[in-house]
């Protein structure tokens, strides 16, 4: 077998020296509510907190070097909505509200040098309009820059006086929604020259760009010398290359930044399965896609930071673009969290060519072209990039091979560069071949002869080759507790919360600001209030004082606790706004529901809504499938219990004590209405300052808990012959658990094993039939099922024997799509 092999010069007199383009590492952006669960793992294990932030900013984890953080406006930016540290104009930042800023400040703690930037994706209200209501005059622009500009000045005074944080960067475009060069230039102005502020922002760097795979600003930048001169830095998102007019800014002492790029999306466990080569690293948005970005965004774009977004999921699953990150972090009850293949892929990196390294241009390569949505890199042969010390003589290299047979690397020390590595004669391989630990990082020396270094890199893996002695797994592996299964237990119920929390500190609400326990809104605000009649919930945005869309933003909604509850009862007690006596009357509304597993939804799972005219609605999803009015005698304004209850396929629903609807599986016969999956609560409102107090969520049935499997897990077994083909989607909507599916049409065959009494078949179909046997024996010969959508249930069995069981699906009419299984 002809094996490829390639050079890699490494010559100490050809390297980017320039300030402006020596390597700046890794970043995080925080934002979009990614990192609102942090806030809670501070609260209930602060230990396990302090190893999170030693995983993601020390220098034994992943050494992140530059957080952005999102200026939040209260709507959804994509995975949920980060607060306004400011919904008034003449309000006092509070910097509590969301992750961003209390996160800043305790990874400073970490790591002293780390840099800080904002970013925003929409703005409140009041910057625009008059009076801060949608139905103000617009104001003019001049005004909007002053009021932009003291958004940004109170943030940064409050930043601060509370945290004693100094931001080194401000972003000035808005999040990928396009520019305004005027506005950059004020900013510029503002900054330089404002003598009251209580450090020198004149010091403060702004970027710019943040577009999504494209350069347009930079030819702006070359044409317009104020602009220029305002300007530090210009990014873009989702892409590894640049062009002509990027790279002569940086020949003009500009930094190009990755400005946002893609965490591992990929479960690298179960694809393993089934991707042809059992590392479960390679394909589009895998461990070594990312690493290819990171690679090839220095050769092809000259960019020296790569921002990741998120570093940490620690938000709940099944928002949007879920599934992406290099460590989960989302059961705070727990303490417990998971690092991903991409953490230890990132080690790689950030362990081996340290921020201020210059780069070795003649040993960075990369000769992948933009795959799948232009994001990813595909079609890699050589990969690899190469940085060094030149004060110390030590050099990094990280190569990738994403093809399917080995490459040999010859690494060429020239112009006796980097002396201090050859005198020691030897350098060491760090080898990632799989997702297993075992396979992790596997260290081990190699010598030079004749002053060349060889090594061979296997198929479908990464290495560094560098003269750095380390022990990264190991050193990672001990900021970590080592946890077991069980250590992820499901958060008990029953569950309830009075938004009193007198068994915590007297600061507790206020230093957080004022977010209850576990929840993440994906629209609306809700933050405890301090009421006359005691504590209460309140939603916050009243429907004029929404600020204007990034994206798109469901009616106000919070879920919160755990996505393995199934059988229980969710209780609340509401009071409606008076607010909305007037033109909003007959559209407010509260609501509290149960099996909320997909968030990107907004409206999801079931929930009884109660409107302020006492119409109710029990919902699945966004659509109602019952509905009434209670009595004439219904009051507003005093406080009403609305409680849901699933047990099963038999739902119920009450206000004040009476049922009001109640509901089984034989009345959705012949409907598009399917099963929902387990999933947590979640609290709805409509756009007014609904007061919501008493929640209680109380088990139902012996087995309210499920244990979820993915489809590609060892649970289910794909037949394979002539008559039964399965097609396996190893990458797909993240509106999938762990975004993989399975599809299989007529004859189709596959097979569940598990250990319980009762699953449920999660998955999608437009129309199909199934036969289904359990431990042999026929049960169902022709089961006709409707449409199902994601993160629903195809099919459900309870009562079996308790022990182990073997399930057999066949496909007879039709397609099926299985997601997951739910087991108790």
């Amino acid at each position: 077998m002809n094996v490829k092999s390639r050079k890699i010069a490494i010559d100490s007199q050809r390297i980017s020296g320039e300030q402006n383009q020596l390597w700046r590492g890794m970043g995080m952006v925080s934002g979009n509510n990614s990192s609102r669960l942090l806030i809670d793992y501070k609260s209930e294990h602060p230990d396990k907190y302090n190893e999170l932030l030693n995983l993601m900013f020390g220098e034994n984890g992943i050494g992140i070097q530059h957080l952005k953080i999102e200026m939040g406006a209260d709507v959804n930016s994509s995975s949920g909505t980060e607060p306004a540290t400011m919904r008034r104009g003449e309000e006092k930042a509070d910097l509590t509200r969301g992750a961003g800023f209390i996160l800043c400040a305790d990874a400073k703690k970490i790591n002293p040098n780390l840099t800080l930037d904002m970013l925003w994706w929409s703005e409140p209200l009041w910057i625009e309009k008059e009076d801060g209501r949608s139905d103000g005059a617009d104001l003019p622009k001049k005004k909007i820059y002053e009021n932009r500009y003291k958004w940004y000045r109170e943030n940064l005074n409050q930043a601060y006086a509370k945290f004693g944080l100094v931001f080194d960067y401000v972003s000035a475009t808005q999040n990928e929604r396009g520019w305004d060069c005027e506005w950059i230039k004020y900013l510029s102005k503002r900054l330089k020259s404002d003598k009251s502020a209580p450090y020198d922002f004149s010091k403060i760097k702004i970027v710019i760009g943040d577009e999504v795979g494209t350069w347009n600003q930079a030819n702006l930048l070359l044409n317009d010398e104020e602009l220029f001169n305002a300007v530090d830095v210009i990014g873009s998102h989702y892409t590894c290359w640049s062009n002509s007019a990027v790279t002569l800014l940086r020949s003009k002492g500009k930094e190009v930044w990755f400005s946002e790029g893609s965490s591992p999306m990929g479960y690298a466990k179960s694809i393993s399965r089934y991707d042809g080569n059992g590392s479960g690293l390679n394909g589009l948005n895998g461990v070594l896609d990312i690493a290819n970005r990171i690679i090839t965004m220095y050769p092809g774009g000259k960019m020296t930071l790569y921002e990741f977004q998120p570093v940490i999921a620690s938000y709940y699953d099944g928002v949007t673009y879920c599934h992406k990150q290099l460590i989960t972090a989302n059961t705070p009850w727990s303490g417990y969290y998971e690092l991903d293949p991409g953490f230890f892929m990132s080690l790689h990196f950030s362990r081996f060519i340290k921020r201020g390294w210059a780069m070795v241009d003649d040993a960075c390569f990369g000769d992948g072209k933009a795959a799948g949505d232009g994001h990813a890199v595909g079609n890699a042969t050589y990969s690899y990039i190469t940085g060094c010390n030149p004060e110390t003589g030590d050099w990094s290299t990280v190569i990738t091979n994403t093809t399917c047979e080995p490459i040999e690397y010859n690494l060429v020390l020239k112009n006796r560069a980097l002396t201090k590595a050859e005198e020691v004669k030897n350098v060491f391989l760090y080898e990632t071949s799989s997702w297993r630990q075992k396979d992790t990082l596997k260290k081990s020396k190699l010598k030079f002869a004749d002053g060349i270094v060889k090594v061979t890199v296997k198929p479908n893996s990464l290495i560094t080759v560098s003269t750095i002695n380390c022990n990264p797994l190991e050193e990672a592996l001990s900021l970590s507790t080592v946890f077991s299964f069980e250590d992820n237990y499901v958060l008990p119920l029953p569950y309830q919360d009075d938004f009193k929390y007198t068994d915590y500190p007297s600061d507790f609400l206020c230093e957080r600001g004022f977010a209850p326990l576990y929840t993440t809104d994906e629209g609306g605000a809700f933050e405890v209030f301090q009421s006359a009649e005691g504590n209460v919930l309140v939603q916050k945005i009243g429907a004029l004082e929404k600020a204007c869309e990034w994206g798109g933003t469901p009616e106000p909604v919070t879920n919160f606790g755990d996505d393995r509850w199934f059988n229980y009862s969710a209780e609340i007690e509401v009071k409606f706004s008076t607010d909305s006596f007037g033109s909003y009357y007959s559209q407010n509304y509260g609501g509290i529901g149960l099996r909320y597993n997909l968030p990107d939804s907004g409206k999801n799972g079931w929930w009884l809504q109660l409107f302020a005219d006492g119409r109710w609605i029990l919902n699945r999803n966004k659509k109602g499938v019952d509905s009434g009015r209670l009595g004439e005698d219904f009051e507003p304004s005093v406080w009403h219990k609305i409680q849901i209850c699933a047990e099963n396929e038999k739902l119920s629903g009450f206000v004040d004590g009476k049922e009001i609807v109640s509901l089984n599986s034989a009345d959705f016969a012949g409907t598009n209405i399917s099963m929902q999956g387990a999933g947590r609560a979640a609290i709805f409102s409509y756009y007014e300052k609904n007061q919501f107090k008493n929640l209680k969520l109380m088990p139902l049935g012996n087995k309210p808990y499920i244990k979820r499997i993915d489809n590609l897990d060892e649970g289910f077994n794909y037949i394979e012959n002539k008559t039964s083909k399965w097609q396996h989607s190893l990458m797909d909507s993240f509106k999938n658990y762990k975004r993989t599916v399975s599809k299989g049409s007529k004859g189709a065959v596959c097979t569940l094993t598990f250990n319980g009494s009762s699953f449920a078949l999660g998955g999608t179909t437009e129309k199909s039939v199934i036969s289904v046997k359990i431990d042999g024996k026929l049960v169902e010969s022709q089961m006709k099922i409707n449409k199902t959508s994601s993160r629903e249930i195809l099919y459900f069995v309870d009562g079996l024997t308790e022990k182990k069981h073997k399930v057999e699906i066949k496909v007879l009419a039709g397609e099926i799509a299985i997601d997951s299984a739910e087991i108790r």
